[in-house]
């Protein structure tokens, strides 16, 4: 019984795998943010893959991602993140957690009012409703409601807490 219960997720991992073939053409698009985190402003830097053929007209739901702690956007396990949401259609924002990388402001370990704060920022970008500070918009992110794009979260370890951070925050 437990050799069907270990060998049953490796069939499915195999069944999911997406083949060259089937994976989505994508752009990467650097970008910055000056957010505000608690009593200040930082600047985050990110990275924006967005599948072909993802338009206003044709939206797709996003996923906002960051680094484990000593990490950053560029990281193997990161940028990874990046890479396979949007080779199977989704918008993908990578970034650097504060403190982290190229991205400002000094680490607090997932402070609600601090981290939480910044990452929301990041979702009023992918809700459209914001843009980055080069002028850059996203208003091809599915929304569930005005203001409140689809967008899930990921991220190993300090990557991880942010979400709850965020989710403390903001109500979307």
């Amino acid at each position: 019984m437990a050799g069907a219960a270990l060998a049953a997720p490796l069939v499915l991992t195999g069944a999911a795998r997406a083949t060259a073939a089937d994976a989505v053409q994508y752009s990467v698009t650097p970008l910055r943010f000056t957010v505000r985190a608690g009593d200040r402003s930082c600047t985050v830097d990110a990275d924006l893959y967005r599948p072909a053929g993802v338009d206003a007209r044709h939206p797709a739901p996003a996923v906002l991602a960051t680094n484990g702690f000593g990490g950053s956007k560029s990281d193997g396990s990161t940028d990874a993140i990046g890479k396979a949401f949007a080779s199977r259609g989704y918008v993908g924002l990578v970034y650097s957690g504060l403190g982290f990388g190229k991205s400002g402001c000094l680490i607090t370990l997932d402070d609600p009012a601090v981290d939480g704060e910044a990452a929301s920022g990041l979702v009023d970008f992918l809700a459209g409703t914001r843009a980055a500070d080069d002028g850059t918009k996203a208003d091809y992110v599915t929304r569930d409601g005005e203001g409140d794009p689809r967008v899930g979260m990921i991220g190993g370890s300090y990557g991880g807490a942010i979400q709850l951070a965020t989710a403390a925050v903001d109500p979307r």
